[in-house]
Order: C-alpha cells, then sequence, then structure tokens
C-alpha cells in the first residue's frame, strides 16, 4: 500500500510529463501541505525539483 504523498508525488511527476501546468501547481501545493503538516519535506522537494527541470526544459524548447 502506497501512502498518499507518494501517490501525489507520481501524480505530479506524471503532470509534468504530460506538460499540465496547472494540475502540477496543485499537487505541488497539495505535496507541500503533506510536508508542512508531517514536519518534512522529503517529496515536496524532489517533486519542486522535478517541476524545476520541467520549466527549463520548457523555456529551452
Amino acid at each position: 500500500m502506497t501512502t498518499l504523498e507518494q501517490d501525489l508525488s507520481k501524480l505530479f511527476k506524471r503532470a509534468c510529463r504530460e506538460r499540465d501546468w496547472l494540475v502540477a501547481e496543485y499537487l505541488m501545493q497539495a505535496l507541500e501541505a503533506l510536508a508542512k503538516r508531517e514536519g518534512r519535506r522529503t517529496h515536496a522537494d524532489a517533486a519542486l525539483l522535478d517541476w524545476v527541470a520541467q520549466m527549463s526544459e520548457r523555456e529551452l524548447h
């Protein structure tokens, strides 16, 4: 069984791959809310780095 945070992280990565930036932003906010509540930022930090990489790649094309 996966955690909500893991599921959201997978969905965030999918939204980035599909270049659905609005959905990716909302998923990022959900990851940040979970991280804040739990006092850690592992998935949120990783998702943010993915977001930045996707946006950088988008700007290059």
